[in-house]
């Protein structure tokens, strides 16, 4: 929970948790994405020849940028800055999983 940004406009339904924090106001929640960051468990990748796994936002971060080419590609257009319909699209039942375990250390 952050109390230097505010919350944003599209997270405003988005059942937000207020500050653990006492007098503090309720600002920019969560991360609107995940992904695996975790270097054992990540991905499978190639270095001058060599096989190793990596992860860490340095990977997770690529990741979406090519889930989001790749929905452009199908679509036939750019869907622009996505958090926003993300957001919407949460309101649904059944849309996302919300994570049940793990840490963003």
């Amino acid at each position: 929970m952050s109390t230097t940004f505010p919350l944003l406009s599209w997270q405003i339904n988005a059942h937000v948790p207020d500050s653990a924090n006492p007098g503090d106001p309720g600002g920019r929640g969560t991360p609107d994405v995940a992904g695996n960051a975790d270097p054992e468990t990540g991905y499978q990748i190639e270095v001058n020849g060599q096989q190793t796994v990596t992860g860490g936002t340095s990977a997770v971060a690529p990741l979406w940028a090519g889930l989001i080419a790749n929905i452009n590609q199908k679509l036939g257009h750019s869907v622009g800055f996505i958090n926003p319909v993300l957001y919407k699209l949460s309101a649904q039942d059944g849309i996302f999983s919300i994570l049940q375990l793990g840490t963003t250390i």
